[in-house]
């Protein structure tokens, strides 16, 4: 029955790792950034938690809108957990993520936005975003909760680093991230 439960747990960690370990021939910057937001902590337990920070530069730069995407994304950090374990059946069993915070490098804390108070572009474009994750992901897709945090002195292509609190872990971003067209604010 452990070795279920095991198996499971890897089946879900290589669903979510996007083609698992195979190498992407024509890799984009966007590529690159999205492999970089997506944070994958294989607990004792078969306990998983995932954390991905939907930055502006992980968006695909055809996308329709992306310059209006881009700017709420610097302007608004958006980021969705899940947390899980596996269950006897082998299904997984997700709970509601409690009391994120985020730390920018010049040690402010942040606290998630409560969602009435989500500007509607953000809340509409997370919701884009779950209906999607849930029909490619399925369970797991389902499983992530989102948090938006004021952005201001956030920027993921100026050199810095922000640390995401959540379940007695820091997890930590470098930036600029991969994916930057340089260090300095751009990006492609």
């Amino acid at each position: 029955m452990k070795l279920m439960i095991l198996a499971s747990v890897w089946l879900l960690v290589i669903a979510m790792a996007d083609a698992g370990e195979a190498r992407k021939w024509r890799v984009k910057p966007n590529d690159l950034a999205a492999d970089y937001a997506q944070i994958i902590d294989q607990r004792p337990g078969s306990e998983v938690v995932v954390v991905y920070w939907i930055a502006p530069e992980t968006m695909n730069p055809d996308m329709p809108n992306i310059d209006a995407i881009k700017a709420m994304l610097k302007e608004h950090m958006l980021v969705a957990i899940a947390h899980g374990s596996a269950t006897a059946t082998g299904r997984m069993d997700f709970r509601v993520p409690q009391n994120p915070a985020l730390e920018s490098i010049d040690g402010k804390q942040r606290q998630p936005v409560e969602k009435p108070n989500w500007p509607s572009a953000v809340a509409a474009f997370s919701t884009l975003l779950q209906s999607f994750l849930a029909q490619s992901l399925g369970q797991l897709g389902e499983g992530f909760h989102w948090f938006v945090f004021d952005a201001t002195g956030i920027d993921s292509c100026a050199k810095g680093r922000i640390w995401l609190q959540y379940a007695g872990e820091r997890y930590s971003y470098d930036t600029p991230i991969p994916g930057c067209s340089s260090p300095a604010g751009g990006s492609k």
